[in-house]
């Protein structure tokens, strides 16, 4: 890895073009010296470059990296917010930056932008941590019924964001994560976001919108941990899954918590991350 930063927290905003005439700034955040190993942090649908910093601020043995994915925070853009273009803009930004691999760590939405990268350019990032992910819906006509679903779920958004949010979070999914004692003040980070380009998001990047990787994981040959939460079924069904298709996936299931794993469980996502990131094993 060739680093461009050094010291603690600094940050900036890198622009690149991803193709003639689009042009992009996404906020890129180094939190430590760029000698260590890299970590690039992906966060959730309504989330920003802050949403690991509880994870992210315990690992002083890596240089630990978050973006603003397209549509949250500050990186608002012109271009189609697809998983294809999404992933082809953050290998830009990382080779503007001088970076020439970086391990993944990503929750949910960025759960699923990082397994896409990991799969498409294997060279680029060795390892992917994906928290509540998935590759994706199987068949096309899942697709069409998610993305009919999806764009439902953006009109609501767009009509009024704040009830959009309260319906967000009474989903069984985040029920834990509700009982979180800063689970008001995430809720309040959240709002802060832009909810046109949020609508954008989930109709550009949805889950119906991505490309079915089920196929290209079962041929993925490099290290891959999956941790969901115990109270999240549905997503322990699609993981359990994965790791049966993946040979080189290794499946955690965390007692006593939801979908949001590593803000319900902060030290052990930390601890399953250390592991998992210093072993020399899960690099055969």
């Amino acid at each position: 890895m060739r680093g461009s930063t050094a010291g603690k927290r600094s940050c900036f905003e890198l622009g690149f073009n991803i193709v003639p005439q689009k042009f992009t700034e996404m906020l890129l955040n180094f939190t430590s010296a760029s000698s260590q190993p890299a970590v690039l942090f992906l966060h959730g649908f309504l989330g920003n470059h802050t949403e690991f910093h509880s994870v992210s601020s315990r690992l002083e043995q890596f240089n630990c990296m978050a973006i603003d994915l397209p549509g949250h925070g500050k990186t608002q853009e012109t271009w189609e917010y697809s998983l294809p273009n999404t992933a082809e803009a953050i290998v830009e930004l990382l080779t503007q930056a001088q970076i020439d691999q970086a391990n993944l760590v990503g929750y949910s939405m960025g759960g699923r932008l990082a397994l896409y990268l990991a799969l498409t350019y294997p060279d680029r990032f060795p390892k992917v941590v994906i928290e509540s992910g998935s590759p994706g819906l199987k068949t096309a006509r899942e697709r069409s019924q998610r993305i009919q679903h999806d764009h439902e779920l953006a009109n609501r958004l767009e009509a009024d964001f704040q009830q959009f949010l309260r319906d967000w979070y009474n989903m069984p999914l985040f029920r834990s994560f509700a009982a979180h004692p800063n689970f008001e003040q995430i809720v309040q980070e959240r709002a802060k976001n832009n909810p046109l380009e949020l609508a954008r998001s989930l109709r550009e990047m949805g889950t119906g919108m991505q490309p079915s990787l089920w196929k290209t994981l079962e041929s993925h040959r490099q290290p891959i941990l999956l941790i969901v939460g115990e109270c999240d079924r549905k997503f322990i069904e699609i993981n359990q899954e994965m790791a049966e298709l993946c040979p080189t996936a290794e499946l955690v299931i965390v007692s006593d918590c939801g979908h949001n794993v590593h803000f319900e469980k902060p030290e052990e996502f930390v601890d399953r991350l250390q592991h998992f990131l210093l072993d020399s094993q899960s690099n055969l």
